[in-house]
């Protein structure tokens, strides 16, 4: 076996047994670590599976087989970056409504207060809240 086609095996085993940990210690989300998963083990094998490999690179023309991996490889990094802008996105606007929605909250509870005529002042109690 080419020592690249073997790092390449010892470096996707390498990244299951982190995603695996990342999962078990919850710092590492199961739908991304599907993403993870699948990608590692295609990675995997097509490492092992020598003839694919040989197979794409004469369909990709690439002159080298095992430069298929680093092609596949940034390709899929490539689609993890763009999966992550696109849940960062709707992230944001979720961020953004909830913002806007306590704000509401928070101005008609002020409104609740002068009607009703109690003392006192949600501002203040708003900044004690926010400061860490």
């Amino acid at each position: 076996m080419n020592r690249l086609l073997l790092l390449s095996v010892i470096a996707t085993g390498l990244l299951l047994v982190v995603v695996v940990y990342l999962i078990r210690t919850r710092r590492l989300h199961e739908r991304f670590a599907l993403i993870w998963l699948a990608g590692a083990t295609g990675i995997a094998v097509l490492a092992v599976w020598g003839s694919a490999l040989n197979a794409i690179a004469d369909w990709a023309g690439i002159a080298y087989p095992p430069n298929v991996l680093f092609v596949v490889g940034g390709g899929f990094v490539l689609w993890v970056l763009l999966h992550s802008a696109v849940v960062m996105t709707r992230v944001v606007k979720q961020n953004t409504q909830l913002a806007q929605r306590v704000a509401m909250l928070e101005t008609e509870i002020d409104d609740l207060k002068k009607t009703s005529g109690q003392d006192g002042d949600m501002s203040a109690t708003r900044e004690s809240v926010a400061r860490p």
